[in-house]
């Protein structure tokens, strides 16, 4: 019988979860289900997040979700897209990679950044993002046709209270970070539609951005940092939960939401039976 295909939206936790309804076996046992990622600073340094907080793949595994083989996080701070290629073929990856059940790739934000700061980047952005995405997604499914896959979109980096001070200060108009936020969602329309045809769960985390953070204020209102927002009955600020102390990485309450999204896309993917983080 042929696979249907269709995309759900799930809420964990006031955090939004694209990807593809379909059935399959779950591994046995959540305690051995094994998880590799490749990405950036959002992943990198199981055990820590820039020694603030444990990040959202701490969580998991500290929780019993995931174990993280050693090797299996490849993800390195300040990567970009391109960067994926080196870390899928990192010799600690390449050992892990036969064993892993899930397999999570989130990157694209410093690319984002980078983009938003140079216009003229913006069409190597989108196919630069789109294909090296796609590439890696495709060769950890031909090293292990077994691993699980999950992708993220690129998060809305324009959000966050350092990129508005690079904006201000650099004078970059509003015509100019429009454009950027276009070519994001440009990148992320595609990347979920390769995930669509692959049948693989996607972490809609430019949405989710907008869901747990404070609207981006008008240049009358200021920075983000005046703003705040209420998940649950508590109410964050960019300064109290939303991000860490450099006013750019996620702080400890998104790093936790991220942890529940990772859960959702592979129940909903995978049917992986596990469940939430609590509080």
């Amino acid at each position: 019988m042929p696979i249907q295909r269709r995309l759900v939206q799930v809420s964990a936790q006031a955090a939004l979860v694209i990807c593809i309804a379909f059935s399959l076996t779950a591994p046995s046992g959540a305690a051995t289900l094994k998880m590799g990622v490749l990405g950036d600073s959002m992943s990198a340094g199981t055990g820590s997040s820039y020694g603030e907080f444990p990040n959202w793949l701490t969580q998991l595994s500290s929780a019993g979700k995931f174990t993280i083989p050693s090797g299996a996080d490849a993800a390195v701070g300040g990567a970009r897209v391109a960067d994926l290629s080196g870390q899928f073929n990192s010799s600690g990856f390449q050992a892990a990679l036969p064993s892993l059940n899930y397999a999570v790739v989130i990157m694209g934000g410093n690319d984002a950044t980078a983009m938003g700061l140079d216009p003229s980047t913006i069409p190597t952005f989108i196919h630069d993002v789109v294909a090296d995405i796609a590439s890696v997604m495709n060769a950890i499914h031909t090293a292990n046709p077994a691993a699980h896959r999950i992708v993220a979109t690129v998060p809305d980096v324009f959000v966050t209270p350092l990129v508005q001070q690079y904006v201000t200060q650099l004078g970059i108009s509003p015509g100019q970070i429009s454009a950027a936020e276009a070519a994001i969602q440009v990148a992320n329309s595609q990347i979920i539609a390769f995930a669509i045809n692959n049948q693989i769960p996607v972490i809609d985390l430019y949405a989710a951005t907008a869901t747990v953070t404070p609207p981006p204020p008008s240049a009358q209102t200021g920075l983000i940092t005046s703003g705040s927002v209420v998940i649950d009955g508590y109410t964050f600020t960019a300064t109290t939960g939303l991000f860490s102390s450099d006013n750019f990485h996620p702080g400890p309450i998104v790093h936790g939401l991220l942890a529940n999204m990772v859960i959702g896309a592979a129940d909903k993917g995978y049917a992986a039976g596990l469940t939430a983080i609590s509080d």
